[in-house]
């Protein structure tokens, strides 16, 4: 085990002497810290209550000295070499062996005895001591290998010495000694730090002043690196220094100057111009004594890493930046990686400091990648947290994920709860700012209430079951405040914040209030007092209370300017950011333009791209209260610019729309602008339908153009991104107030438009021609702000249809849906709300809609519905639209223009793979698929695990093996030279599924049980045969699986319940499986809206497949066809739940 170095929780011990009354030192409870740059440790933040012995004691008694047993020598280490040290006493005693590092960092083990592996808290320079109840001449053997960087090598120095037992002072503390350096190594620092006391206090007892020096030595360094005690660890390091006495080891002597120094700059209240010449002299002090050594080359690196944080905190970022590169170009000379990446985390934290995200990035990746896996685990798990810290602050949300989650094991690793808490808030507020907000309730509940075992064994928990839900109320119970150390109270605290955001995000604004009532008692500082009132304001505002929110607000302000908090501290622009919505929400758009080009230079001048954008539409939305709708527009067309601009390159399927949906807003007001101009011209109504397909279905607009972007980019996203934040900083220093208001828009502009990925916007005449060639009528529905409209592509004209009140449309949608998914529901009560919804979004499109095709884009609620059902007009004896047109759905009119125009080509030769009624219960699948007992031992304990979740529980499909049969039949005779592959029962693997669909399959047929997760897209999935040969053995294709892959088919087929269904997401639809295999590559879906019987199921996809493949007509007419003979049978509307998405004309 490599040597530990990250502080676990726990108490201090509190020891007196049997002899007298030793002077007490009552050290200071824990303070908080700031970030520590030049030192690079990761606190622990825990209450500890230290005691410690000062002084020389009186001797009680006298003691005999010990006999030498072996005369001191030393020997190289390093590498992979180990020293093996065989010895024996020559009498009966305490046997002591002491193993004194020279420049290299050792682990030291007794006898090859389970629980004997010793290490010194002191770096590179520490003293081991090994006892043992020694009998004559019984052998005894000390292996010690090294725990450092491979290339370092150094010496061990080892001797040994037998303590008679008439000398029980002196034995104890030997023993006490060895004690403390096996819980070092097992990361046990409390009874560490115990251990050392007592050791301390033993020989001060004795006299034997070095010795005690030693053990103070190391209490030092737990103080400091492991308990976060800054004058503990000072005061200490001054009585070791003084125990060492004028004649100490120059490097020892050295070390402690360091230390001194570190603890100084640190200690909380201290003022570095103050303290700044005492560490100064410190410093010299160190540079002299580990110069005089050859041992000692390590240590200098690491003065000038102390020299470059001073710097830094006396702001001299240049001189600061010398010190860290100079160290980092002499620990990579020397090969010494941990020394190595602390000085590229400080390189990387100046560079944060600068705004230079691309060079932090950079230093933080390449500290990791220098620093050999457990060596360092406590600077690892910080240089991960920092990393993914970082990432989500520029906007590389998956890596930030990734990062954090990193951070979590390796904290949970180190039992470093703190550290542990602190990557699960970053984490869930990450989600939260994604979307993605199931599992980020799940993460910031348990960074919230769960105790520090609990903690731990969620991780660990997690690692191999996954995220776990939130509770229903995740803000009911949160740890107690009362023993909380300040940081632990801030994690929580941001917890509670974030819950409350989440809260938001779904309209609960009762629970975020309740989750703001829990931060209360957490709000420790200034800073924390102001966050709270701005989100007691932003949960006013969306509870309409305008006057409410703005004293919210101005009391944040007002703590800032108490608190003297610089004019760009961040959370003081939130509250003017509110204040700004308030005076929106009151009707005073005039008044609050002024304010909002304020909160505008602020958040440009932070380099906040989120809040710059926010501003924006602040500003867009005072201008178009006021009258000034082209003031308005080009303001958001800025906005829209600079969203752009963002690379989204990194984000996987699910966070990457998820992500765009948070940003469409933008979008969606700025169609609203443009389609509720009064004056509609053509070239006006042609930028309103523009407009909102720039803001509809990006993240597969990114799918289908993928590799064009790819190949054509110049920088990586990271990279990119950087080069916007630097421009869109540079702006706010460069703005020319004598130029107006308007001069810092058209700037960030400027900028964005440079920087932005640049997509072919949509093609008028090629849409056009388009629809003609399939004979269509487009019905592209966009909602607005507050109203929704439609826009109708019909015979080359465009019509924009102003509908109404999308709440009131998504009211009708909701009721529609339930009624359908009811099967129980009267036939009346259906068709009653298919009219409803038809006279908000159908009948005002009128005479427009004359085509035999109808293609519908939808948005908001009507993603959920069927058009099918609608009635055609209002005249009662009409029929339905099924009854009047072909219809298919798509994403969003540029579909058309780019997919697969081609598939309406008839194949003789079609390859069609089939896969159905796969093996779900674990039982079954032992029984059925497993060859042999060898097979079965190596992977069915994971997968009854892995599969009892959910698909161990579900019925078995017997239609699905003869739909896969009918559909072989029809195709071969139909076309007898077809290529069909059937794979069920054991062969319906997600492994047959992959290579099916990579492998140019024109048409897929899937006929299974799907899981649909609304919150947690990505744990939406198709139910298949267990893969045996993999531990855990996977069952599930889920939602990101479907996105991996690489389609060219014609048609996919889902026959499976719900696979329409996802979650809604603003601008980019429906998330769920028909979407995602879209976004694979598929011309078109065949998929459900709701849940619909094995049987029936069966039978529909008969009468379906007839038409497609007897035949030969398009998948949309084969649907309608299949849809009308199921009405003509009866009064149910089970043949509405199927829907075609896509190229409608996909034909084999």
């Amino acid at each position: 085990m490599m040597r530990a170095r990250a502080a676990n929780s726990g108490g201090g011990a509190n020891v007196r002497s049997s002899c007298r009354t030793d002077t007490i030192f009552l050290l200071a409870m824990m303070y908080p810290s700031r970030r520590a740059l030049g030192t690079g440790i990761y606190r622990s933040w825990k209450w500890l209550g230290i005691a410690v012995a000062s002084g020389v004691l009186a001797a009680c008694s006298q003691s005999v000295a010990p006999q030498q047993v072996l005369a001191r020598q030393c020997s190289p280490i390093g590498g992979p070499r180990e020293a093996v040290l065989s010895l024996a006493a020559p009498a009966a005693g305490t046997l002591r062996i002491a193993v004194e590092e020279r420049g290299v960092s050792t682990v030291a083990t007794l006898d090859d005895k389970v629980g004997t592996a010793a290490a010194s808290p002191v770096e590179r320079f520490g003293t081991i001591v090994l006892t043992t109840a020694a009998r004559p001449a019984e052998p005894h053997t000390v292996r010690i290998r090294a725990e450092d960087s491979p290339a370092i090598t150094g010496e061990v120095c080892t001797s040994a010495e037998l303590v008679p037992s008439s000398n029980p002072v002196r034995a104890q503390a030997e023993r006490d000694l060895f004690a403390a350096a096996r819980a070092v190594h097992s990361q046990q620092w409390d009874a560490a730090f115990r251990h050392y006391l007592n050791a301390a206090r033993g020989f001060d007892h004795l006299h034997l002043h070095r010795s005690a020096a030693m053990a103070r030595h190391a209490m030092a360094e737990l103080a400091y690196r492991r308990f976060d005690r800054k004058r503990d660890s000072y005061a200490l390091a001054a009585e070791a220094s003084a125990g060492y006495g004028g004649a100490g080891d120059p490097i020892l002597v050295g070390l402690l100057a360091v230390l001194e120094a570190k603890a100084l700059l640190d200690m909380p209240g201290s003022d570095p111009r103050v303290v700044a010449p005492q560490v100064r002299n410190w410093l010299s002090v160190a540079r002299k004594e580990e110069g005089a050594s050859h041992f000692g080359e390590r240590e200098l690196p690491r003065v000038d890493i102390i020299a470059g944080y001073l710097e830094f905190l006396l702001d001299e970022p240049d001189l600061a930046l010398s010190a860290f590169a100079q160290a980092a170009d002499r620990c990579r000379e020397l090969q010494d990686w941990d020394c190595y990446a602390l000085a590229s985390q400080n390189l990387a934290q100046l560079a944060e400091e600068s705004k230079n995200y691309a060079a932090a990035l950079s230093a933080y990746s390449d500290a990791l990648r220098r620093l050999p896996p457990g060596l360092d685990p406590k600077l690892t798990a910080g240089i991960w947290n920092n990393l993914g810290r970082l990432q989500g602050v520029v906007g590389l949300i998956s890596s930030s994920e990734h990062s954090n989650a990193a951070a979590m094991q390796a904290y949970a690793t180190l039992g470093d709860c703190p550290g542990v808490r602190l990557s699960l808030a970053r984490t869930g507020r990450l989600l939260v700012q994604v979307g993605t907000l199931a599992d980020a309730e799940s993460y910031l509940e348990q960074a919230a209430s769960l105790d520090c075992p609990s903690l731990l064994a969620a991780v660990a928990a997690r690692s191999t079951a996954g995220t776990s839900a939130a509770a229903r109320d995740p803000c009911t119970r949160p740890l107690d405040p009362g023993p909380l150390a300040t940081q632990n109270k801030i994690i929580v605290f941001n917890s509670l914040l974030s819950l409350a955001d989440a809260a938001m995000l779904q309209g609960g604004s009762a629970q975020a209030q309740h989750c703001l009532e829990a931060a209360q008692s957490y709000a420790a500082d200034s800073r924390a007092q102001v966050r709270l009132a701005n989100a007691r304001g932003a949960v006013l505002l969306e509870r309409n209370d305008p006057a409410g929110a703005r004293a919210a607000f101005e009391h944040a302000v007002r703590i800032a300017d108490e608190a003297r908090f610089p004019p760009t501290y961040e959370h003081r622009g939130t509250a003017k950011l509110g204040l700004v919505k308030a005076k929106l929400l009151a009707g005073y758009a005039a008044d609050s333009v002024p304010s909002a080009h304020e909160a505008l230079q602020s958040s440009v001048a932070r380099g906040d791209i989120d809040r710059t954008i926010t501003s924006l539409r602040l500003v867009a939305a005072g201008y178009r209260g006021s009258g000034q709708p082209a003031a308005a527009v080009r303001t958001l067309q800025v906005a829209a610019d600079l969203i752009e601009a963002v690379p989204i390159d990194e984000l996987d399927g699910e966070q990457r729309a998820t992500f765009l949906a948070t940003q469409h807003t933008v979008f969606a007001e700025l169609t609203d602008l443009f389609a509720s101009q009064t004056q509609q011209s053509d070239a006006t109504s042609w930028l309103a339908f523009t407009t909102s397909e720039r803001g509809r279905a990006r993240s597969l607009r990114y799918a289908l153009n993928q590799a064009a972007r790819a190949a054509a980019l110049e920088a990586p996203a990271a990279t990119r991104y950087q080069q916007l934040l630097q421009e869109v900083v540079q702006l706010a220093a460069q703005a020319d107030a004598s130029r107006g208001r308007g001069a810092l828009i058209d700037a960030i502009d400027q900028a964005a438009v440079r920087e932005r990925s640049v997509e072919a916007p949509l093609d008028r005449k090629r849409l056009t021609q388009t629809l003609e060639q399939v004979q269509a009528t487009l019905v592209e529905y966009a909602a607005g702000s507050r109203d929704m409209f439609a826009f109708v592509v019909t015979g080359g004209a465009l019509h924009v249809v102003h509908l109404g009140d999308r709440r009131e449309i998504a009211s009708a949608a909701e009721q529609l849906r339930d009624l359908l998914r009811d099967t129980e529901a009267p036939a009346g009560d259906v068709r009653a709300a298919a009219a409803r919804l038809a006279r908000l979004v159908l009948w005002p499109l009128g005479r427009n809609l004359a085509a035999k095709r109808i293609i519908f884009v939808p948005d908001d609620a009507l993603h959920t519905v069927p058009f099918t059902v609608l009635p055609w007009s209002a005249n009662a004896g009409d029929q339905l639209v099924v009854q009047h047109a072909e219809t298919s759905v798509i994403p969003s009119a540029l579909f058309l223009t780019n997919v697969h125009i081609a598939a309406v080509a008839h194949s003789e030769t079609p390859r069609i793979e089939l896969i159905g009624d796969p093996v779900f219960r674990v039982s079954d699948w032992r029984r059925k698929c497993l060859a042999n007992a060898a097979s079965e031992s190596s992977s069915t304990g994971r997968a009854a695990r892995t599969l009892s979740d959910w698909t161990e529980s579900l019925p078995p499909l017997p239609g699905a093996r003869a739909e896969v049969a009918m559909v072989a039949k029809l195709a071969h005779e139909s076309r007898s030279a077809s290529r069909v592959e059937s794979l069920v029962g054991c062969a319906a693997v997600p492994r047959a599924l992959r290579r099916a669909a990579n492998q140019g399959a024109e048409l897929l047929h899937i006929a299974t049980h799907a899981r649909i997760d609304a919150q947690r897209p990505r744990l939406s999935a198709l139910a298949l045969t267990p893969q045996a040969g993999k531990d855990p053995a996977p069952s599930a294709f889920g939602l990101l699986d479907i996105l991996g892959l690489k389609l060219s088919s014609r048609l996919v087929v889902l026959s499976a319940c719900d696979t329409s269904r996802g979650r809604l997401l603003p601008g980019e639809g429906v998330l769920g499986p028909a979407q995602a295999f879209l976004q694979a590559g598929a011309a078109s879906v065949l998929a459900s809206y709701w849940r619909v019987d094995d049987q029936a199921t069966s039978s529909f996809m008969q009468q379906f497949y007839r038409h497609l493949l007897v035949d030969r007509l398009s998948a949309s007419a084969a649907l309608r066809k299949a849809q009308l003979e199921r009405a003509r049978a009866g009064p149910s509307y089970e043949w509405a739940a199927f829907a075609l998405y896509g190229w409608p004309d996909s034909s084999l």
